[in-house]
């Protein structure tokens, strides 16, 4: 897709970025600041922390991640989010 400018035909930045065209180039890449990964984490109300898991579970969540199109941290944080959610939606169970 491209969107016309004055004449000018420029290509749809949003599907570059979607399909990978844009922001995947090594070179192009840098390791953010310490301050920027903290500014990034509060606006995002995250926290790091540290689980273990079978490399087997890895591996899986690695193959299912990339057939979503994400990394499997992000996954991992779905998956826990949807359980959770589910978890508080059932009834008490004396």
């Amino acid at each position: 897709m491209s969107k016309k400018s004055q004449g000018k035909t420029t290509p749809d930045l949003g599907l570059q970025w979607e399909t990978g065209a844009l922001g995947q180039d090594e070179a192009f890449a840098k390791v953010s600041s310490q301050s920027t990964e903290q500014s990034i984490n509060e606006a995002l109300n995250l926290e790091l922390v540290s689980v273990r898991f079978e490399k087997t579970l890895i591996e899986d969540l690695k193959m299912l991640a990339e057939q979503n199109g994400i990394s499997y941290q992000p996954l991992i944080r779905q998956a826990i989010t949807r359980f959770i959610e589910a978890e508080k939606k059932r009834p008490e169970q004396a």
